[in-house]
């Protein structure tokens, strides 16, 4: 009786570790710019001041960040443009996102796009 009792509670913990869940759709992307005023020389010409744009992806409890250098000496960039292209991924699981992203290259900036599609994988990892 213990040993069919062990077998048949394997069998549910198996069950419930593979079962399928949905996966959670995007329900929001915030953006955290940071304006780094360290002065960088390169051959190229001079960094003043630097733009990082970190974003983090909401897709039910999960969450992802992405970030990317977003300009250089633009501190007052703006991050609507940005929030507006990334608009599509809204609403999407972020698997459909991804799936959208490799189909439509040129939704986004380049620098855009890497960003969020860090995020998008790193929710994905988490799932």
């Amino acid at each position: 009786m213990k040993k069919t009792l062990k077998i048949l509670a394997s069998f549910i913990f198996a069950a419930i570790l593979f079962a399928e869940v949905p996966e959670p759709k995007i329900s929001g992307i915030d953006f955290y710019l940071m304006n780094v005023e360290t002065p960088r020389h390169f051959s190229f010409g001079d960094w003043n001041s630097r733009q990082h744009l970190f974003l983090r992806v909401r897709s039910g409890n999960f969450e992802g960040w992405g970030e990317c250098v977003l300009s250089a000496n633009n501190p007052d960039i703006d991050l609507k443009k940005c929030a507006n292209a990334m608009k599509p991924a809204l609403g999407k699981t972020p698997s459909e996102a991804l799936q959208y992203m490799r189909g439509n290259r040129d939704f986004l900036p380049w620098k855009e796009y890497e960003a969020l599609n860090m995020a998008l994988w790193d929710i994905c990892a988490k799932m």
